[in-house]
């Protein structure tokens, strides 16, 4: 199987994110197992191991079943776990909010990582691409919890069960990689990806950009690198010949890539009087 970043000296984003969520994921594990819930890493194992049709669109059933639930919306308390009924709110709107608290913390846990692979990818040339890829893939993951959020606050969503599919789905490499259990960011990494996309795009009722098992690997990874270029380039002060260079393309051909994706080229001052606009800069 290709691989678009193994980890043999501890230094890819793989050990990165297990040195900065492995104690996360233990806190988790430990939890679920005081109060008598499934562990969260069998949850994440089981959803890999659904054929790919199924994992984006019913890693939910695996949940259900792995609480022992034929479905979570309709389940009573006496079907609950052990130690649920004590953890859980009992009305909809306080689970609501709960779960809302749950997704607000994943965000902005998520937001820090990505923050730090931004720059990770900025300052380690030797797995630049590897953090590129990778950032790639969190800025995906992100748009999921954000659209989950979105529809636990009140606004109108499509397919709620499949998009909780497609999250399980997408983020099972995250939790995986935490845990020490995923040690690369192989094929099936960078396919999902854009499985999650295409399901994404089917939920929506739009036509998916591509089909991710026509294409090939190192178009996919080449694909994500340039993505992950232009979000840096958006996000950071960065200079357009760098973002040209994290790209690994020709500065023309960089700010045709800005265009496609919506983001004007910072070229600095245009003038005397923008110059003169800066700051004063005094010995």
């Amino acid at each position: 199987m290709s691989s678009a970043g193994k980890d043999p000296n501890g230094q890819s984003p793989i050990s990165h994110v297990n040195s900065q969520w492995s104690e996360i994921i233990g806190l988790i594990e430990g939890f679920s197992s005081a109060f008598g819930f499934p562990s969260i890493i069998d949850l994440y194992k089981n959803v890999q191991d659904l054929p790919v049709d199924e994992r984006f669109t019913d890693a939910r059933s695996v949940y259900e079943q792995l609480f022992g639930l034929e479905d979570i919306d309709d389940a009573g308390v006496e079907d609950l776990p052990a130690g649920l009924t004590d953890t859980l709110p009992s009305e909809t709107s306080e689970k609501e909010e709960l779960a809302k608290s749950v997704f607000l913390f994943l965000g902005s846990q998520l937001r820090e990582m990505k923050e730090s692979i931004i720059l990770k990818a900025l300052s380690d040339r030797e797995h630049e691409r590897q953090y590129l890829i990778f950032l790639a893939y969190l800025d995906d993951l992100l748009e999921q919890v954000d659209e989950i959020f979105q529809g636990l606050s009140g606004e109108e969503i499509s397919n709620k069960t499949g998009l909780l599919s497609e999250f399980l789905a997408l983020s099972s490499h995250f939790m995986l990689i935490s845990a020490g259990e995923e040690q690369e960011l192989g094929e099936e990494f960078v396919r999902d990806i854009y499985r999650a996309r295409y399901y994404r795009s089917l939920r929506r009722g739009t036509d998916p950009e591509n089909d991710p098992e026509e294409l090939e690997f190192d178009d996919m990874t080449r694909r994500l690198e340039m993505k992950a270029a232009v979000l840096i380039y958006e996000e950071q002060d960065i200079s357009i010949s760098r973002g040209a260079e994290l790209a690994h393309l020709p500065l023309e051909e960089f700010e045709s890539l800005l265009e496609e994706h919506g983001v004007s080229p910072n070229y600095g001052p245009e003038n005397r009087e923008e110059l003169n606009d800066g700051p004063t800069l005094t010995k």
